[in-house]
């Protein structure tokens, strides 16, 4: 029942928060050396935070440590060192067993510390095992996709680094990288790292070349091999192409492939080829952007397809729409948009509109992996808060971002906008993007 009328009242709570104590003076890292051995004493000992617990008196030395999660205690020893830390009492760890890298190559260790009163609190001790050169290198091959955006690709581009695999990964000051005569004209190799660098301008096309990796450490040189695919892209396909958004993988994660695994990137281009009908070589996932700020991590795909021109956006995305369950399902990922429209988070409310804007940058996204690399086009999407069927303000020009001229057109800047002509038929101000055609 409400009474009539309602009764109103005020209440004020006061929250204090705090940090957690006792607790540790710092994040510590604690280093241990790839194979040392069980009953091995590690350094530093870690030392208690001098803090406070709300309006009582300051935590009372000596301290105690002990295991939080006793899974951690087939790996490490915890002992109390009282002597330690100005007397107060620190954590000392010890090695129960050896240390593998290749098993484990980070430990986060909970701590439960304990003041004589036996006021208690948590915290953790990173443990890294850090590497040491033990294991040979073998050759590998490395696979490099580079789109070549508008031919154009800025001087001594990273596009990779060359793969010789090894157990070891911390070893690279070991190694050092020379190709083998004759060395290609459009591709250079660091000796120092094997970072892999194209020369601009480099034609489309398969390029192939051998590259000897000697680690001074093991005193063994193999010689692996580099396999680059060169593939120019222009505006036509770009602003032609399918979006979509992926939830919970990195770009890295996309396009990684090792030995016997094929690609989240390769699965999906073939599924793409399937929804669409076009010949899996002529489809082409040409942009793979890491969404910044997202967790869990999101990627942004943009991929074209051609038969003759390139398909319209508007068919792609309907196409992979209407297959997207079994797409999703076959290649393993969680496809959360299609097509990518930013316009879905309301940012424009109170405008006339909104609409999803394209744009594009001459420096290429480069995403490394061990056995594969690609050299992708930057796309970015944004807002537009305009009605988009009313938007007249921008000119078409001949440089309009798919403004192309099909069936052997020509196409003239004028200043009401692009003239187009096609054989005898002359026109202006029209839209010739095989999109809306």
């Amino acid at each position: 029942m409400t009474a009539n009328p309602e009764v109103i009242g005020q209440t004020r709570m006061l929250l204090t928060l705090v940090d957690p104590c006792p607790r540790f003076q710092q994040a510590y890292d604690i280093r241990v050396k790839d194979g040392t051995g069980a009953g091995t004493q590690l350094e530093p000992v870690a030392c208690p935070a001098d803090c406070q617990v709300l309006n009582l008196a300051q935590l009372s030395p000596p301290f105690t440590f002990r295991h939080l999660d006793a899974t951690f205690a087939e790996a490490f020893r915890i002992d109390t060192d009282g002597a330690s830390c100005a007397g107060q009492g620190g954590a000392r760890l010890y090695t129960q067993r050896a240390m593998d890298r290749t098993r484990d190559k980070t430990f986060r260790v909970p701590v439960e510390i304990c003041d004589v009163n036996q006021m208690c609190d948590s915290d953790d001790v990173l443990v890294t095992v850090e590497d040491t050169n033990t294991h040979a290198h073998e050759p590998g091959t490395k696979h490099i996709t580079v789109f070549s955006y508008k031919d154009s690709i800025p001087e001594d581009t990273p596009i990779g680094t060359v793969y010789a695999p090894d157990e070891d990964d911390w070893d690279i000051v070991d190694k050092t990288f020379a190709m083998v005569a004759p060395p290609p004209e459009k591709f250079s190799v660091d000796a120092g790292d094997g970072t892999i660098r194209i020369k601009d301008k480099t034609p489309s096309g398969q390029y192939t070349f051998k590259v000897d990796v000697t680690d001074e450490t093991m005193n063994r040189k193999v010689t692996s091999t580099v396999n680059v695919e060169v593939r120019g892209i222009w505006d036509d396909a770009v602003f032609s192409s399918g979006s979509l958004r992926i939830n919970g993988v990195t770009a890295r994660e996309f396009i990684v492939s090792d030995v016997g695994t094929t690609s989240k990137l390769s699965q999906l281009r073939s599924e793409i080829a399937r929804a669409t009908g076009a010949k899996e070589e002529k489809v082409e996932i040409f942009s793979v952007m890491d969404r910044k700020g997202s967790d869990p991590p999101q990627i942004d795909v943009r991929y074209a397809a051609s038969g003759s021109p390139y398909y319209p956006a508007e068919k792609l995305d309907g196409a992979v729409a209407a297959e997207l369950p079994v797409i999703a399902q076959t290649v393993g990922i969680d496809i959360i948009m299609v097509p990518i429209d930013e316009c879905i988070r309301e940012i424009c409310q109170g405008a006339p509109g909104c609409r999803t804007v394209l744009s594009t940058s001459l420096t290429p996204t480069y995403i490394n992996t061990n056995a594969t690399s690609m050299l992708g086009v930057s796309t970015y999407t944004t807002t537009d808060c305009v009605c988009n069927a009313k938007d007249d303000s921008a000119v078409d020009t001949c440089n309009t971002p798919g403004a192309i001229c099909l069936n052997g057109g020509t196409c003239t800047d004028t200043a009401s906008g692009a003239r187009r002509k096609t054989g005898e038929k002359e026109t202006e101000g029209e839209s010739i993007n095989p999109s809306i055609n």
